[in-house]
């Protein structure tokens, strides 16, 4: 194997590039790279103080695959519609953090935003419950069966939020509500159980 006039020795002939490499040679002609090279231009004093900052700090390890958080929220605020996602991941670090309050905010900002998104709905409702704040989950529950009124799942839910919020009779009313949507079934059995279980009024 010879290239450029220069001969590999043979223990190196039969050796691969590394898949970074392979990446880096699959690069498009005009990209730019950063990789190698010195700038001619002194580096302006906000970034050589960012540097030492972070330095500091110890954040010198590899980033995630996904990217920095902030970064990547920053970004997504360029894109309106990327918003909703940026909201729901606050609200998820929120929620990771003990921060109840602010991933309710942060996710009545996505339901806002788009407000026929289910799963927004049930994370809003999921927050709620955890924060005993039940009339709150209980609306974003009915709002999200007026948009999807043939899915299961936010009526389940509904059935157990009533259910922990003390109130037994909207609970078996949410729960016949979803046998006439979809007849008995494993999930229903299991809620039937559940309403079947004493429990004792909330703050007793």
């Amino acid at each position: 194997m010879q290239k450029s006039g220069f001969m590999l020795p043979r223990r190196l002939q039969g050796l691969q590039p590394t898949l970074i490499r392979q990446f880096f040679e699959r690069a498009l002609p005009d990209s730019i790279n950063f990789g190698l090279g010195e700038p001619d231009l002194p580096t302006p004093e906000f970034m050589r103080k960012e540097a030492a900052r972070i330095a500091l700090e110890e954040k010198n390890g590899y980033t995630p695959h996904a990217g920095i958080p902030a970064l990547r929220e920053k970004i997504a605020e360029q894109y309106p519609s990327f918003l909703p996602y940026v909201m729901v991941q606050r609200a998820t670090m929120a929620e990771q953090q003990g921060r109840l309050p602010d991933a309710l905010r942060w996710l009545g900002e996505a339901r806002r935003l788009d407000p026929r998104n289910l799963d927004y709905c049930e994370h809003f409702a999921r927050i709620a419950r955890k924060s005993g704040d039940y009339p709150s989950a209980v609306e974003a529950l009915r709002w999200a069966i007026i948009q999807h009124p043939t899915i299961p799942t936010p009526r389940a839910a509904l059935v157990e939020t009533y259910f922990e919020a003390g109130e037994p009779a909207d609970a078996e009313d949410a729960l016949q509500d979803l046998i006439r949507l979809g007849g008995d079934t494993p999930e229903t059995g299991r809620l039937r159980k559940l309403l079947d279980t004493p429990r004792a009024p909330p703050g007793a």
